[in-house]
């Protein structure tokens, strides 16, 4: 799987069975897109669907869980192996069941929130990713991340992976430019 960031919230997911968008502010030619809160309008094409709400769904060998968070919606994705939640919320306490159904992801791509870090840092233990993603922060708000998470940053232009290369003992964290 590849994962390259297109802009503050909108990501691609490039897999084996189906190209994902998250949030696409202009064309994309991914055969699925998901929109996080209701700011976020995309016109589709006639190939392509579009997810904007809670529910299960399976597009190309490819399950899509769509959980409904205060005012927006989290997504996960499992395909090749791997499971990759969206979190795009500024909120720290989701319940029992949002926490069960984000949670164990592969790799956790999630907004950045909170001058300090350490609600963000709670949240992210609870969902016991193997890699962090933050978007929409602040270079101080990333620094305290950082810190609180206990793990150097890693810079890239896109995050290529696949299941052998992730390991809950062994926790990144990546900033996608």
């Amino acid at each position: 799987m590849e994962i390259t960031k297109n802009n503050q919230d909108s990501f691609l997911l490039v897999t084996k069975q189906v190209d994902v968008a998250i949030n696409p502010t202009g064309e994309s030619k991914a055969g699925v897109v998901l929109q996080t809160t209701s700011e976020h309008t995309y016109a589709p094409t006639k190939d392509q669907i579009v997810f904007d709400g809670p529910g299960e769904y399976e597009v190309k060998n490819t399950m899509i869980d769509a959980v409904g968070l205060k005012n927006t919606t989290g997504f996960v994705v499992t395909s090749s192996g791997l499971r990759v939640s969206f979190v795009h919320t500024d909120e720290n306490n989701l319940d029992e069941s949002q926490i069960e159904a984000l949670g164990n992801p592969d790799i956790l791509i999630i907004k950045v929130f909170g001058d300090k870090a350490e609600s963000l840092n709670k949240l992210i233990s609870e969902l016991e990713p193997s890699i962090v993603v933050p978007f929409g922060y602040s270079e101080d708000q990333l620094k305290s991340l950082s810190a609180e998470f206990g793990k150097d940053i890693t810079r890239s232009a896109k995050l290529k992976v696949s299941k052998k290369d992730v390991s809950i003992e062994n926790q990144q964290l990546i900033v996608l430019e």
